[in-house]
C-alpha cells in the first residue's frame, strides 16, 4: 500500500505527507455528508416535523397527507 501511495503522490508531485493531507482534508469533506446541503437540511428538518406530529407509525401516511 505504502508503495502505491509513493506512486501516486509521485504523479501529482507531491510528497507522501502532502498526498496523505490532501486525502484526510477530501475525507473529511466528504464526512460533512448531504445535511451541510441547505435544500437537504430543509428537507430532513420538514421530516423531523412530520414525525413529531404523525409518530414514527405510518411513514407513507404521514407523507400522504401532507403532500
Amino acid at each position: 500500500m505504502l508503495r502505491q501511495v509513493d506512486r501516486r503522490a509521485a504523479v501529482l508531485r507531491l510528497s507522501r505527507s502532502a498526498y496523505l493531507q490532501a486525502l484526510a482534508e477530501h475525507d473529511v469533506a466528504q464526512s460533512e455528508g448531504a445535511g451541510s446541503d441547505p435544500d437537504v437540511k430543509e428537507t430532513l428538518v420538514r421530516i423531523d416535523q412530520l414525525f413529531a406530529q404523525y409518530g414514527s407509525g405510518d411513514a407513507a401516511r404521514a407523507m400522504r397527507d401532507t403532500g
